[in-house]
């Protein structure tokens, strides 16, 4: 699983964590599950649920081995703040991040934005 959004598929439900407290994954099949650690997530203060679920980092994956269909695996992690700089021709357009999500963006005074305006 790489994206930490709400999906379903035939083997798997997710809720994200960007929409719930915590990021919770249904297994609909049995088998292994493979869920990718972003870069901005501190892998060793995320809490695995259930506790003795077992599961290992390898390289930026948390993996779990054969899990029972329709047992939810609760992820608790903290989405962490960031900002960042994208360049666009003339522009710097400051992004802030909160997990994978844009909080806020500059707009430079346009009208029909999405987002919140980038405040210091």
């Amino acid at each position: 699983m790489n994206l930490w959004f709400d999906h379903e598929t035939p083997d798997l439900r997710v809720e994200s964590i960007h929409t719930h407290d915590v990021l919770r994954i249904i297994p609909l099949r049995r088998g292994p599950i493979a869920v990718r650690i972003p870069h901005w997530l501190d892998a060793s203060r995320t809490r695995v649920e259930p506790a003795n679920l077992e599961h290992r980092v390898v390289g930026s994956y948390l993996r779990f081995s054969e899990l029972a269909p329709h047992q939810p695996i609760t992820l608790h992690a903290k989405l962490t703040k960031r900002e960042l700089v994208l360049k666009y021709r003339t522009r710097d357009i400051r992004v802030r991040l909160r997990g994978n999500a844009v909080e806020a963006m500059d707009s430079f005074g346009t009208n029909f934005t999405y987002l919140d305006e980038f405040t210091d």
